[in-house]
């Protein structure tokens, strides 16, 4: 497999809609997640875009001749000692071609330029390949809560908190 060539940059205003539709899609298509998951991560994307600009928090996308592969967000907590990720995907087709690491490096660079002391993050227990990633970059899981909204054939997800000290 050959790599693909992609930049990974600020998101624009606009592109908001790209990443609700883009998990709203994702999550449906790969673990049956329905409507109440994908009105989630639209809020979040949709609350950022419409914030003033904290220079503390940004958004990314990665593009791919022009078309939008995939994104991350980071996001401030109410402790201004703690950052969040949050909204990081990739699509599909673009995965094991480094956008991932590239999207979570971006974001590492400004949580750490930012002083930032401890990230968290939520995932989901089915989120294998996701969670191998994090457990990479040096996240711990903390603590678990059961979900049973997200699934529409009633699974039971499990959501995770996971935490890096830095």
């Amino acid at each position: 497999m050959s790599m693909i060539n992609f930049i990974v940059r600020p998101y624009k205003k606009g592109e908001e809609d790209f990443i609700a539709e883009a998990h709203e899609r994702v999550y449906l298509e790969e673990y049956n997640w329905g409507p109440e998951f994908g009105n989630y991560a639209k809020q979040i994307a949709y609350d950022f875009a419409a914030a003033p600009k904290n220079p503390r928090e940004d958004m990314w996308v990665a593009e791919v001749n022009n078309n939008l592969a995939g994104c991350i967000m980071l996001n401030e907590t109410k402790d201004p000692k703690t950052a969040q990720l949050r909204l990081f995907l990739v699509e599909k087709e673009y995965r094991k071609n480094k956008v991932g690491s590239a999207l979570t490096k971006i974001f590492m660079d400004k949580v750490r330029e930012c002083g930032y002391e401890k990230i968290i993050l939520w995932t989901a227990n089915i989120l294998t390949i996701a969670r191998k990633h994090y457990g990479k970059m040096g996240f711990r899981y903390v603590e678990g809560i059961s979900n049973n909204s997200w699934s529409l054939s009633g699974q039971k997800i499990i959501e995770e908190k996971w935490e890096m000290k830095l």
